[in-house]
């Protein structure tokens, strides 16, 4: 042999004895030279083994125990391996040591289990199934014992006290441990601490040994009983746990753990400290950062959840040295600690509470009068339906208001509505709602009342609302119209709120300034109109409506020079329909837009036949709904879509817009009649002096045309003020360098007025009523029409 020392012939023979085969192993892996005895224990030859790599006879897995073993200095072993011999593999024990040239010198011996007794057998499987590592070493001999969880730990079997040194980082370490527990054999002999063991294959990992000196006996000199707990997984669990406390101090969510036994906070992070001001304290109790508010909470809600393990999330409010605050909490009561510690977790929502409430009581009130508005009403009266309680719906309209929005502004028409507010308010009980759901429109709820309560309320809001009511403009008269319904009829809040709405219909239609109960007759009448709002849609569909033509007459020689189209109609089972009640009626169901439409449409496809009568063509006037002002692109399609499809001239088609429907959006009114005055279209103001509309918003519009409405056309001779009103109209008229014509003229003297006056073109039943196209034609014959 080469690479092994030469051995005395007596040390050989021992070797060979004892089975024993040496390997001398270079740095790079390959096997330099081997004993006999190394040839015997793996069934090769010297020739098959030297010069190979050390790997080629391992049957690990292909774990390569020279590079494990590469910062090796020093001896370590036994260490369990499996060398490949012809015939499978053979298991031996390995001690390695590290020799001056930087070769491994490895010896190899045949791996046997000792005969053990079975009281040995129960006392190793006892200290198997601990759940730490053990080694026993017997002292003054070679006996050691060692449990699974050790060998597991250092990765091989340990044979003595230089065995277990072996594994050991720091000798010394342990030295002084074992040093310990002999001096205090008496008390016990154990010693502790938190050392650094390294694995069979070369990787240290903490752990914490406990050296125990059991006294000796008469049978032998005692034992070294040693426990190693590994700290790998603790480490880690303490750093995450560091790391985690130290998110939790950092987060600006609230924290805290609480000892149920005690109710005291244990831990509160950095926020909840900040918070609370209780910095300083090694405990604080719970108690104490209540509020008089959340004591009820605290008992009654999260005390018998806590009882039950059920999480608890809810708002609490807490007692802070800038007074209460609401705190957003979850509170769970843990299994951890003898079920002795609850967390809880929590942000601060003062502020969002606070404006969650204040979008709530925007969203379910009105801003103007502080009752509620139509959504807080309706879910009031869902409210009183869960709860099973019947309840009276009054509904209000202010009969006046009005005349006093137009005539004193938008100012005068606030105070009176906040002033009429206070008066429901202070009349009603604690437990009836009051809202506005509409500009002078109000609701009263009042649960638990019979019939007769509710009308005796309904009596004594209208005398209450009739009383003067004085505004920053002055004091003025008001009424109000109502109409009751009682829930009891139907079960929708909506149901009985539109009960409530038609018997105020009836309430307005008769006269105003009165109290109507809603009767199952109502309902019926309402159907009847529900069903003539579908009829009507059906006519106007097929094109079952028909169109009237009063024509517009010079006062100064009786020649007409315009017509205006008005829609008819004769329902095929009710006869003739007012046009006050179909119009009304459009307007409710927002078809009204489609009526005027239909109207322009068969006016300009009416006149455009008469084309051959002399004297024509004619300026048609036909009316122009306040809905179609909220919708302006559809508005100018349809007018560009009637002109482009029937050639006709712009010019000679009028849109009249009512003076009340300029009031409620002067903006909107400006922005249609200028598109359409764009379009070369002529534009008029209908029944003007009856909206309040002021100079100064018709100065600012497209107008070629002021109609003068029929009631200051009646006062020329009714009343002594009627001719200087009449008169105050026709020059703002001539000023503005607008046309004037007056509406509903009945009698030569009032058209002698009107002439006198500077008007010169009039319309009403002392010209032409309103007739069809084909009476239009007829007169047009007999008196050609004027178109200038």
């Amino acid at each position: 042999m080469t690479g092994l020392p030469t051995l005395p012939p007596a040390i050989a023979a021992l070797l060979e004895e004892q089975d024993i085969g040496i390997a001398n192993v270079a740095p790079d892996g390959l096997v330099i030279d081997v004993t006999p005895g190394f040839e015997r224990l793996v069934g090769r030859s010297a020739a098959d083994i030297i010069a190979r790599p050390l790997l080629d006879l391992q049957s690990d897995g292909g774990v390569d125990l020279v590079a494990a073993l590469a910062d090796l200095e020093g001896t370590i072993g036994p260490l369990p391996r499996r060398l490949l011999g012809p015939d499978g593999t053979v298991a031996v024990d390995v001690t390695a040591s590290r020799e001056p040239d930087g070769s491994l010198q490895l010896v190899c011996r045949p791996h046997r289990r000792r005969r053990v007794s079975s009281a040995d057998e129960r006392h190793q499987e006892a200290i198997d199934r601990l759940p730490i590592g053990v080694v026993e070493l017997q002292i003054g001999r070679d006996s050691v014992r060692t449990n699974k969880i050790f060998r597991t730990m250092v990765g091989t079997d340990v044979d003595d006290m230089v065995g277990l040194r072996a594994h050991v980082v720091d000798n010394d370490r342990l030295d002084a441990l074992v040093a310990d527990a002999f001096l205090h054999v008496a008390q016990g002999g154990a010693a502790r601490a938190d050392l650094e063991l390294r694995h069979a294959e070369g990787q240290a990992f903490p752990a914490r040994v406990r050296v125990q000196m059991v006294a000796a006996t008469d049978d032998d000199d005692g034992f070294l009983v040693v426990t190693v707990e590994d700290l790998t997984t603790t480490l880690e669990r303490d750093r995450d746990h560091q790391r985690l406390l130290g998110i939790v101090d950092a987060t600006t969510e609230l924290v805290g753990v609480c000892d149920i036994r005690t109710g005291d906070f244990i831990y509160m992070n950095e926020s909840a400290r900040d918070l609370l001001g209780w910095h300083g304290f090694d405990s604080v109790p719970a108690q104490a950062i209540f509020t008089e508010t959340t004591h009820p909470t605290f008992e009654n809600e999260i005390v018998p959840a806590l009882r039950r393990h059920e999480p608890w999330r809810g708002d609490i409010e807490v007692q802070t040295p800038n007074g209460p605050r609401t705190l957003d909490c979850s509170i769970l009561r843990t299994s951890e600690a003898g079920d002795s510690v609850v967390c809880f977790l929590g942000r601060d929502v003062t502020e969002i509470r606070a404006s969650a409430a204040e979008f709530a009581r925007l969203a379910n009130h009105d801003e103007l009068t502080g009752t509620l508005n139509r959504a807080g009403l309706l879910s009031a009266l869902h409210d009183f339906r869960r709860r099973g309680e019947s309840y009276a719906l009054l509904y209000l309209d202010l009969d006046r208001f009005k005349v006093v929005n137009d005539s004193h502004g938008h100012q005068a028409g606030d105070e009176l509505l906040v002033a009429v507010a206070r008066r429901l308010l202070s009349i009603v009980r604690g437990n009836d709602c009051v809202a506005r759901i509409g500009g002078d429109e109000f609701v009263i709820a009042a649960p638990a009342v019979d019939v007769e309560t509710a009308q005796h309320l309904a009596e004594r809001i209208r005398l209450a609302l009739g009383q003067p009511v004085a505004t920053s403009a002055g004091t003025h008269a008001t009424s109000t119209s109502i109409g009751a319904a009682m829930s009891a009829l139907v079960d929708e809040p909506e149901a009985v709120l539109r009960d409530a709405d038609a018997a105020l219909y009836r309430a307005k239609s008769r006269g105003r300034n009165r109290v109507e109960m809603f009767s199952a007759a109502m309902r019926i009448e309402r159907t009847v109109r529900s069903k003539l709002a579908d009829d009507l849609r059906i006519a106007l569909a097929k094109g079952c409506l028909d169109v009237a033509y009063q024509p517009i007459v010079r006062l100064a020689d009786g020649m007409v020079t315009g017509i205006e189209a008005l829609a008819r109609w004769n329902h095929p089972e009710h006869g003739p329909i007012p046009p006050d009640t179909f119009i009304a009626l459009a307007e409710q169901h927002r078809i009204v837009a489609d009526v005027d439409r239909y109207v322009w449409a068969r006016a300009i496809e009416d006149v455009g036949r008469m084309q051959s009568i002399e004297g024509a063509p004619l300026c048609i006037h036909a009316n122009l709904s306040p809905l179609h002002l909220q919708r302006l692109d559809e508005l100018v399609a349809t007018v560009v879509e009637l002109i482009d499809d029937t050639d006709f001239d712009p010019e000679r088609l009028c849109l009249e817009i009512t003076e009340s429907a300029l009031v409620a959006d002067v903006d909107a009114a400006r922005r249609s009649l200028a598109e359409l005055s764009a379009l070369g279209i002529e534009l008029g103001l209908d029944d003007f002096g009856t909206g309040y509309s002021g100079l100064g918003s018709v100065a600012g519009l497209d107008l070629d045309v002021l109609k003068i409405d029929r009631q200051f056309v009646a006062d020329l001779t009714a009343t002594s003020h009627g001719p200087t009103i009449a008169q105050c109209i026709v020059d703002l008229a001539h000023g503005l360098d607008l046309g004037v014509v007056a509406e509903g003229v009945e009698s030569a003297d009032q058209a002698a007025m009107l002439e006198a006056m500077g008007c010169r073109k009039a319309q009403g039943y002392y010209f032409h009523r309103p007739m069809p196209i084909d009476q239009l034609r007829a007169l047009l014959i007999a008196a050609p029409a004027d178109p200038a």
